[in-house]
């Protein structure tokens, strides 16, 4: 009798899991996960030669592009109205962005040679604006070479 109970625990448990195997739902939310998180994964694990500092900008700002057109595809939104879920995401991405974007980062882009790296193995150049022009790195340098020099005469 006990086998025979047995028996028939194993028989749902086996059912349970086909159907959820097979359920193309599920497979579809896998997949659309995947999809959304796999920029972030690109940016977590880039292994790039050389310097790496003054890219981080940039991928970042297309991992999150990246991101939005995934989660606006899919949920088939209009960018006028938003996504409660990009807006979750954009906010969780911003906060740890906040977090690493310190005044020494963007010491990066005060070398010549380094812009000039930029610019000449950017393929977005043309849409972004130059890092000497752009405000919050121009704001950090500044601040970074206050916190160096204490002195206002040291800074001349």
């Amino acid at each position: 009798m006990e086998e025979l109970l047995w028996g028939k625990g194993i028989e749902a448990k086996t059912r349970e899991i086909k159907s959820f195997i097979m359920n193309d739902e599920k497979w579809n939310s896998i997949d659309y996960f995947l999809k959304f998180t796999k920029p972030i994964v690109d940016m977590l694990s880039v292994d790039i030669d050389g310097s790496k500092l003054h890219l981080i900008d940039e991928m970042w700002d297309s991992m999150i592009e990246k991101i939005k057109k995934v989660i606006f595809e899919h949920e088939e939104e209009n960018l006028i109205f938003g996504s409660n879920l990009f807006d979750t995401i954009y906010d969780i991405l911003v906060v740890r962005w906040n977090k690493s974007n310190t005044a020494l980062h963007c010491m990066a882009f005060f070398d010549s040679q380094i812009l000039s790296q930029i610019m000449a193995s950017s393929r977005e150049w043309d849409s972004r604006q130059a890092p000497n022009e752009d405000r919050e790195i121009s704001s950090n340098r500044i601040m970074c070479f206050q916190r160096y020099f204490k002195e206002s005469n040291e800074l001349k």
